[in-house]
């Protein structure tokens, strides 16, 4: 088609394919408006307008033509050349009389269904993960701080075997939130080394000052690396 129509009208500057294109559809359109006038006149305005299925008229004739040219042929056609304006009009009138309606008749949508009801946040609220995790660090804090008083309370007590584990679990709780190097570490790392003096345990309450200085001095020289 693009070779045969030369692609576009030098003139006017559109392709004429699409003039092409603009023709067929308007002989369409007039078909379609000569089908329904005979249709309106066999059968009332109302049918046509409001219950007349142009998906079922359109796909009759596409399925249908093809077969009837090929069964037919051009010689039955040759009468309608024959025909005035009036004698046409009134044969697609009497043809259109023979139409089953109920065969192209639109099927009315039924009631539009409502929404299913929303079940998964009806009696839980979505919480975002972030939000979880915030919660869950706020609550760990709490519990490590809760452990430290437990400890200090029992040290102040001499009730040390009960404060030695609430110590150490509050030491590993701040070692999981934030890594075995971090200051806040070294803070609980001096508590414990000095219930562990009280205890006559130096050696080991000596090397966790130990331990305790170098995350201070880790800390320190990354401060000054960063400038601060």
């Amino acid at each position: 088609m693009t070779l045969e129509l030369e692609c576009e009208v030098d003139t006017l500057g559109y392709p004429t394919a699409a003039l092409f294109g603009f023709c067929v559809a308007l002989g369409a359109y007039n078909v379609v408006a000569v089908v329904k006038g005979a249709l309106r006149a066999a059968h009332g305005a109302e049918y046509v307008d409001e219950q007349l299925s142009m998906y079922y008229l359109t796909l009759e004739v596409a399925q249908v033509a093809t077969g009837m040219e090929i069964a037919l042929g051009t010689e039955p056609w040759e009468i309608f050349q024959q025909m005035n304006t009036a004698e046409f009009a009134a044969t697609l009138v009497a043809i259109a009389k023979h139409l089953d309606t109920e065969k192209y008749t639109k099927h009315k949508r039924g009631p539009k269904k409502q929404p299913p009801k929303r079940l998964s946040g009806k009696h839980h609220s979505h919480v975002s993960t972030a939000r979880i995790l915030a919660l869950r660090a706020s609550s760990m804090d709490l519990y490590r701080a809760a452990l430290c008083g437990l400890a200090e309370l029992a040290e102040a007590q001499e009730r040390y075997a009960e404060a030695e584990p609430l110590f150490r679990r509050a030491l590993a709780i701040r070692e999981a939130e934030f890594g075995v190097d971090h200051p806040a570490v070294a803070l609980l790392l001096e508590k414990l080394a000095g219930f562990l003096s009280k205890t006559e345990r130096a050696s080991e309450a000596g090397e966790l000052v130990v331990r305790a200085r170098v995350i201070y001095a880790q800390a320190q020289t990354i401060s000054r690396e960063n400038g601060e």
